[in-house]
């Protein structure tokens, strides 16, 4: 009799660990880079769990969605600037280190990117299985001030992104020369296959390069 219940509970375990993986994440990213300040947000849709990080409230919200009903079961706030009255000089003053430490943080990550890139390339082949653009529009627009390195960045982008083109992917790059600038608008809707999120992340392990620039890129969040 115990028998016979293990192994019910084993094949109920089992069917619903395909459903998991065989079920695909949706992912939907708004973002918008004006003058190295980040706006917009990540949503993510699974089953009946909606999580939406939103990078110009500096909050993160979990609903549960049921058809047109939605309870919100968590809000996480990651804003740890604290709020005080200051005067326009003091409040301006705070814009322009604000700037600075955006620039500072964009350059962190740029400087990984160029480390990490080869690492990068050999996810490729997985991303490209794992990932079905629904809709998608990126438009960025930079320059470092050296000319050489806004090339070869150019090139480092257009390296990882190119394969993508062949499943959607709409991408304008415009390179600035002899400026520091950054803008960027993007609207993505991707479905990702969840069966190969296992691989990626096990892969994303192995690379050290990659989690440093993940780390980076958390950094211009906060």
């Amino acid at each position: 009799m115990i028998f016979e219940f293990l192994i019910i509970l084993l094949i109920i375990l089992v069917v619903l660990f395909l459903i998991l993986i065989l079920k695909s994440i949706y992912v939907h990213v708004v973002l918008k880079i004006n003058d190295f300040s980040l706006y917009g947000f990540f949503e993510i849709n699974y089953f009946f769990i909606n999580i939406k990080l939103n990078l110009s409230e500096k909050n993160i919200i979990i609903n549960f969605k049921i058809m047109s009903h939605v309870v919100t079961l968590k809000k996480l706030s990651f804003d740890n600037k604290t709020k005080s009255k200051e005067n326009d000089e003091d409040s301006k003053l705070s814009k322009d280190e604000t700037k600075k430490i955006s620039m500072d943080k964009f350059k962190l990550v740029i400087s990984q990117l160029v480390k990490s890139h080869e690492d990068i390339l050999k996810l490729i082949p997985l991303l490209l299985k794992m990932l079905k653009f629904l809709d998608n529009y990126t438009k960025i627009s930079f320059g470092l001030k050296d000319n050489y390195w806004t090339m070869k960045l150019t090139g480092i982008i257009y390296a990882i992104t190119s394969p993508f083109y062949a499943i959607g992917l709409d991408l304008l790059i415009i390179p600035i020369v002899n400026e520091l600038q950054l803008d960027m608008e993007s609207n993505i809707y991707v479905e990702i296959k969840t069966r190969y999120i296992f691989v990626l992340l096990f892969n994303i392990i192995k690379s050290k390069n990659i989690r440093l620039l993940i780390r980076q890129i958390i950094g211009v969040m906060k």
